[in-house]
């Protein structure tokens, strides 16, 4: 059966496959506040200019690590670390910054309306799209950071995942010309790093549109 959301009178919503998101209103707010009691407590979280702790931010390390608080913080470290080691990329963070605005623009990335068969949020980049001579390839970066950290706070994302799907088909010598190698070695690093480890996701390569190679 597909593995979709049901809904359980006096519970959350629960997948079938994953009994330990059938939890109590009462489990979900305790779990929450330690987690919370825990981030806060730490000096370094305190003294850095990010500390997020929202419900919806907080419920992602959570249900990653099946509502486990001291697994739930590790993951949170991690997630923290990159941050804290990659300023660059998330100076300006929003998508009004102006190489972000136009990669969002061009649709890089590009949400599909409807989900998968596993109820999985797709999106789709289609590299032909990308005008290096506007923005480079940290901006698409950024976009695709944005959009996902946007997507995330979705329950239903949380706990079906996404798949990104990338279209090379089209994609010209001269724009290869512009993917650095470095940039690319953090795309990868982040995106395993910071969703992969979150929720369930796939990541596909696209050529000619015929050919679906899954890199992880």
């Amino acid at each position: 059966s597909s593995p979709r959301l049901h809904q359980l009178k006096g519970h959350r919503r629960f997948m079938p496959n994953e009994p330990y998101l059938l939890c109590t209103e009462v489990n979900r707010r305790m779990s929450i506040y330690q987690l919370e009691c825990m981030i806060k407590c730490n000096l370094v979280f305190i003294v850095s200019d990010f500390l997020r702790a929202d419900d919806a931010f907080i419920l992602r390390f959570l249900r990653a690590r099946k509502f486990d608080t001291f697994e739930a913080f590790k993951l949170f470290g991690r997630y923290f670390e990159y941050r804290q080691n990659h300023p660059t990329i998330f100076k300006d963070f929003n998508s009004a910054e102006q190489g972000v605005k136009e990669a969002l623009f061009d649709g890089i990335p590009a949400v599909l309306e409807n989900p998968d068969h596993y109820g999985r949020k797709i999106l789709v980049l289609y590299s032909a799209n990308w005008d290096n001579s506007r923005y480079g390839l940290a901006a698409i970066y950024r976009a695709i950071l944005l959009t996902l950290e946007k997507l995330i706070d979705d329950e239903e994302c949380q706990i079906n995942g996404f798949v990104i799907i990338v279209d090379w088909s089209q994609f010209t010598f001269r724009q290869s010309t512009w993917l650095n190698p470095k940039i690319l070695r953090l795309m990868v690093e982040g995106l395993q790093v910071r969703f992969n480890s979150l929720i369930k996701s796939s990541i596909h390569l696209c050529f000619y549109g015929h050919i679906v190679i899954p890199i992880y």
